[in-house]
């Protein structure tokens, strides 16, 4: 995977330093027994298929505010990831030069992407 090949040559840290950030972050093994957070981005983006690069954007962003609001307390917690996470990847898509429309629905995608497990829950009205 490009990604991989990224981080293998040191690129990764210098392109996208808040995404090289995510190796190491552990996460609550009852919810990601994969491992940490950037074992789970890897895993996430290698299940996501052909899509469009909004998609994928959101995919590889979406726990990006993870290691910034990682804390213990009764169990590894991530309080606001979501949030800062969107913050974030507006930051790191505007750098990269994405267009207003692109980081617009990346952003939406991370905000929001705590909800799409709870779809199945939800009335058909919603």
């Amino acid at each position: 995977m490009a990604l991989s090949c990224l981080d293998e040559t040191g690129l990764l840290k210098e392109i996208l330093p808040e995404v090289a950030a995510m190796k190491g972050v552990a996460q609550p093994p009852q919810y990601h027994p994969e491992g940490d957070v950037w074992i789970h981005t890897l895993l996430m983006l290698e299940a996501m298929g052909k899509t469009g690069i909004t998609q994928a954007l959101g995919v590889l962003l979406h726990d990006v505010g993870k290691p910034p609001t990682f804390r213990i307390a009764d169990r590894i917690r991530f309080d606001g990831h979501a949030e800062v996470g969107a913050r974030m990847a507006s930051e790191i898509l505007t750098r990269l030069k994405y267009s207003t429309d692109q980081i617009r629905q990346a952003e939406a995608l991370v905000a929001n992407h705590m909800r799409f497990k709870d779809v199945p829950k939800m009335k058909v009205s919603r």
